[in-house]
């Protein structure tokens, strides 16, 4: 078997942990440290092409883990989201499948939760109405049944139909105003409430603003 020889592991000046490994006097690869050291790499040693291949598959595979830690370090992501931004690193579909499986068995990666916590800031915070809320999640790689199954919980814990009578309530500065009436609802809408729904509740705090003004 045809074998080739490792004749430099220089040093990367932008990252002194990594090193740039030389074989039979062309570059190669780049390898972290660890990964170097971990499969025994050293100038000099000969190898079949086939085993440093497979170091440095191994050598991507540590790279595109601590690169995965570091996303998740920062904010939270659906399985769909991570592999994304692991392929545009340009890693293979193999190792974005590994990393993501890696992530997901230590609890970092759960699109349930992940759901849970978007419905609940979009709920809360945002004050987005359904069909905007899971429109977004789809986007997000989360399946209907997930993003269902969250709506249902926020929905339950916190006051979501009391948000469309906040906005409401804030923007319909003139009920008897027919453009602001509509500029309102077409907002609401916008937000994602449902149409049947938006209607009932403007119907509703019109009448409401109407008696009032009548006492």
């Amino acid at each position: 078997m045809n074998e080739v020889t490792v004749t430099a592991l220089e040093p990367q000046k932008r990252h002194p942990n990594r090193r740039s490994v030389f074989v039979d006097g062309e570059y190669a690869f780049g390898l972290d440290e660890e990964t170097c050291v971990k499969m025994k790499l050293a100038a000099g040693n000969r190898y079949p092409p086939s085993e440093l291949e497979r170091i440095r598959e191994e050598g991507e595979l540590f790279d595109a883990k601590q690169y995965g830690f570091r996303l998740i370090a920062r904010r939270s992501y659906s399985v769909f989201l991570l592999e994304k931004k692991l392929r545009e690193r340009e890693y293979s579909p193999d190792i974005v499948k590994q990393v993501s499986d890696f992530l997901c068995e230590l609890g970092y990666l759960n699109d349930e939760e992940y759901a849970r916590c978007y419905t609940h800031d979009a709920v809360v915070l945002r004050k987005k109405g359904k069909r905007l809320v899971q429109r977004e999640l789809y986007a997000r790689g989360i399946d209907r049944e997930t993003a269902e199954a969250a709506w249902e919980t926020v929905a339950q814990q916190e006051n979501a139909g009391g948000n469309l009578e906040q906005i409401i309530q804030k923007r319909l500065t003139d009920p008897r105003d027919p453009k602001c009436v509509r500029r309102v609802f077409d907002y609401c809408i916008r937000r994602g409430y449902d149409y049947s729904v938006v209607s009932q509740a403007m119907r509703q705090y019109i009448e409401e603003e109407q008696y009032i003004e009548e006492e």
